[in-house]
């Protein structure tokens, strides 16, 4: 028997002990997403009313294991749809958007590299590594106004991508010449 997504959260939230707080964090990745010292950055992101202090996962491109500092912003998520046969999207919605963070935001949206979003959940008692694996998706339709940010957010479709990823050449697998 298959055991849908849905299933196994409810299932793992019924286990939880009652006095479990989930937390929930976004990462706002961008190519665009520079530092001072031109440095590509992320955003880090948490559904919360104070900073929140939390490992990343080993996996990372850039922080790989490291503690990073998830600002605290009013944000909600709206699940993927559970139809089968479409590709699963995210909406998302920030409000209050700072004026040190609307600058990115806008630079990201006159591009056509779309912002990934990053999705984790921690355990407020264990900070050491997300709960569950980060799930990411793409920006494909994002609009801002002066203090929000509304963003629709698709997991990549695989249908577009070209398989095998790995072009299989002389030069990169030399063992293929007999």
């Amino acid at each position: 028997m298959e055991v849908t997504r849905e299933q196994a959260y409810q299932e793992a939230v019924s286990h939880c002990k009652a006095d479990e707080i989930i937390l929930h964090t976004i990462e706002l990745r961008h190519p665009s997403f520079m530092n001072e010292k031109d440095e590509h950055i992320s955003i880090f992101l948490v559904q919360d009313y104070t900073d929140l202090l939390a490992r990343l996962e080993s996996t990372h491109p850039t922080h790989g294991g490291q503690k990073v500092l998830f600002n605290p912003v009013a944000f909600e998520l709206t699940p993927p749809s559970k139809e089968s046969a479409v590709v699963p999207e995210l909406q998302l919605n920030i409000d209050n958007v700072s004026a040190e963070l609307m600058p990115y935001l806008d630079l990201a949206i006159s591009e056509e590299i779309p912002i990934k979003v990053i999705y984790r959940e921690y355990l407020l008692s264990d900070l050491e590594a997300p709960s569950i694996k980060p799930i990411t998706f793409e920006a494909s339709v994002t609009t801002t106004t002066l203090t929000s940010m509304s963003t629709t957010c698709s997991m990549t479709n695989i249908s577009t991508k070209s398989m095998p990823s790995v072009e299989y050449t002389s030069s990169n697998f030399p063992n293929l010449v007999q």
